[in-house]
């Protein structure tokens, strides 16, 4: 095996994690090639969340997620979206 090859069970397992943070916890949806919808809710077991340097949607940016708001900033700091927990919000980069 390569030093540089990540075995298939340990890869299928970062994968759903991912999909569990993006698609469970903060709801992200595609809605364009530089936009997507989101709605984050919070699990009562974590106080706060953040994702940063994703890059998607023609941007690279940050989630931080706490049990009041969230919010969405650009990697220069430059805040894109904010909201409270539960809101459906669309976000374009």
């Amino acid at each position: 095996m390569s030093r540089w090859t990540i075995p298939a069970a340990i890869g299928s397992r970062r994968s759903f994690v991912c999909k569990v943070i993006l698609e469970g916890i903060i709801d992200m949806t595609p809605a364009g090639l530089t936009s997507f919808s989101l709605k984050p809710t919070l699990p009562a077991g974590l106080d706060h969340l953040s994702l940063t340097n994703v890059r998607a949607y023609g941007g690279i940016f940050g989630i931080t997620l706490t049990h009041e708001c969230w919010r969405v900033t650009r990697s220069d700091g430059k805040l894109i979206a904010e909201g409270k927990n539960g809101e459906r919000t669309l976000v374009k980069m």
